[in-house]
């Protein structure tokens, strides 16, 4: 869904694009992409990007934040994204190596 404005209440949603600000409040998200601030009281998303972030009791997985305030759990913050894509790298590397020796090149 797109739209300007978004208000949640004990809802769950898919993916969502905000052209504006963002409130939930017991509410959750498979992916929220926000182009305004997004405030979350006991929410989650697993994918969730917003220039600014203001919770309470908010879980994400991957978040991508230029400011947060409040206490959110990130599952990946940029440490974890930068390994987790480091070992993403090497292992699709060894497997595309052990094809290629598969097939005889």
């Amino acid at each position: 869904a797109q739209t300007d404005e978004l208000r949640l209440t004990a809802s769950e949603a898919g993916l969502v694009h905000a052209a504006g600000s963002t409130v939930m409040d017991q509410s959750g998200a498979v992916a929220l992409v926000a182009r305004g601030p997004v405030t979350m009281d006991q929410c989650g998303a697993v994918v969730m990007a917003a220039p600014e972030v203001h919770a309470d009791e908010a879980n994400a997985v991957f978040l991508l934040a230029r400011r947060v305030d409040g206490q959110v759990s990130a599952v990946f913050g940029p440490r974890e994204s930068l390994l987790l894509g480091a070992a993403a790298g090497v292992a699709a590397g060894l497997i595309l190596r052990l094809s290629r020796k598969l097939r005889g090149r």
